[in-house]
């Protein structure tokens, strides 16, 4: 039968393969091997990025049911590429070396991988089914990306003329269109998490448990507010605002305790976790908030709220402090918010803060660790033309092994970055 991918080679074949025989015939046809080394983006991006590419074309060929796309994300088009209907797309996989596929037909294109430091360059052809399938995902990929740029001029178009007219910077942005630049901000910015310099030296130790209490109890209040900045999710379910309530009165009445004031945090988790007939509260309401999640999973979640360490990690979740500390190791980030106070406080430019000031924080924890993902967006103009700007703090906890009782340590990493829509 003809081969429908590298170069049109052709593979004899009397009789119809089983599925794992056209998984051996193209994994030898693409030249992977068994034994062959296998790598991690951690080891060497660039050729990870040809193995799964080639994986990729295998599973498709194969007939596999459940066949991930994820590599292709990594690749955007190339303005001004685009030949005879063909089109070209590039991922860069490290400081001056890129992965591009090149469209050279409907059913085929070239996979070219350059360093320039070295000039060293590599070219694969591929042609076929799977290769018509990758193109197809990768124009649609493509094609969203259009749609999106064409909304966010319109977008920006209808913030113009409110920022203009803002120059006193008390008015604010519609929530209707407040949600959609936030809408927009997440989707250009959601794939750089794993790609900015990662932090390791924050200490938890240096916030103040005042401090930890009250960005906790902050964190729930604007979360259970309507169009509110915060998003808790519990080992991936968003928390209810039933759920949310009994939080926030165990942590008022934390609060509200004056022989808490010389606590320290071990003292005060235990004091939060659920008990009693709490549990099975909560198992009622998770029903309630979401008629389709099973068993196991509120067991997950009840676990993790009735223990040291889920009540723990949440509160590390919800340190605002991350911010501080990341901005100040980070220049651009720095730089750009000290340039977007400037242009509030010259008074030359109309000005509003999205959300009024605030910001979107959102919080992930389990009973092993967390995650606190935060955006601060501002929109001003600039001249005659409108700036969406967002700086982001991505910050994980992950509880270490030695840990007893209930005193917790964890490792931290963390980045920051700033970018203009």
């Amino acid at each position: 039968m003809a081969s429908p991918i590298n170069n049109g080679t052709t593979i004899s074949n009397s009789c119809s393969p089983s599925i794992l025989d056209k998984e051996i015939n193209i994994a030898d046809e693409l030249h992977i091997k068994n034994y062959a080394k296998k790598y991690s983006p951690g080891s060497n991006f660039a050729k990870w990025m040809l193995q799964e590419i080639k994986r990729l074309i295998v599973n498709i060929m194969s007939g596999s049911r459940n066949v991930s796309t994820d590599i292709l994300d990594y690749f955007h088009p190339m303005p001004g590429t685009e030949n005879n209907g063909n089109r070209t797309w590039m991922a860069a996989t490290g400081e001056s070396e890129y992965t591009v596929i090149e469209q050279t037909g409907d059913k085929s294109f070239k996979i070219i991988q350059k360093d320039e430091n070295s000039n060293e360059r590599t070219e694969i052809s591929y042609s076929g089914v799977a290769v018509a399938t990758i193109i197809k995902s990768l124009s649609e990929k493509t094609a969203a990306l259009e749609t999106h740029s064409a909304d966010t001029l319109l977008r920006k178009s209808i913030v113009n003329c409110i920022v203009m007219k803002n120059k006193d910077a008390k008015k604010v942005i519609n929530a209707d269109i407040e949600n959609n630049i936030y809408d927009l901000l997440k989707l250009q910015i959601q794939k750089d998490e794993g790609y900015l310099p990662v932090h390791e030296s924050f200490n938890s130790a240096d916030v103040f448990l005042e401090s930890i209490i009250m960005d906790a109890h902050r964190t729930i209040k604007e979360q259970s507010q309507q169009n509110g900045a915060a998003k808790i999710t519990c080992c991936g379910v968003e928390l209810s605002k039933d759920i949310l309530e009994i939080f926030a009165n165990k942590i008022k009445i934390i609060e509200n305790e004056t022989n808490n004031s010389q606590s320290t945090l071990q003292q005060i988790v235990p004091l939060v976790c659920f008990k009693d007939d709490e549990p099975s509260q909560l198992s009622k309401l998770l029903k309630k908030s979401k008629s389709n999640i099973t068993d196991d999973k509120i067991d997950e979640i009840i676990d993790c709220l009735s223990s040291p360490q889920g009540i723990s990690c949440f509160y590390h979740a919800c340190i605002q402090s991350y911010q501080s500390y990341l901005k100040g190791i980070t220049p651009d980030v720095l730089q750009g918010m000290n340039k977007s106070m400037e242009r509030l406080s010259s008074g030359k430019s109309g000005y509003t803060l999205v959300g009024g000031g605030k910001y979107v924080n959102e919080i992930y924890f389990t009973k092993k660790d967390f995650r606190q993902k935060l955006y601060v967006a501002s929109v001003s103009n600039d001249g005659d033309e409108v700036k969406l700007e967002c700086s982001r703090y991505f910050t994980k906890g992950v509880i270490k092994e030695e840990s007893t009782d209930n005193l917790f340590s964890f490792t931290f990493s963390g980045a920051a970055t700033i970018a203009d829509l």
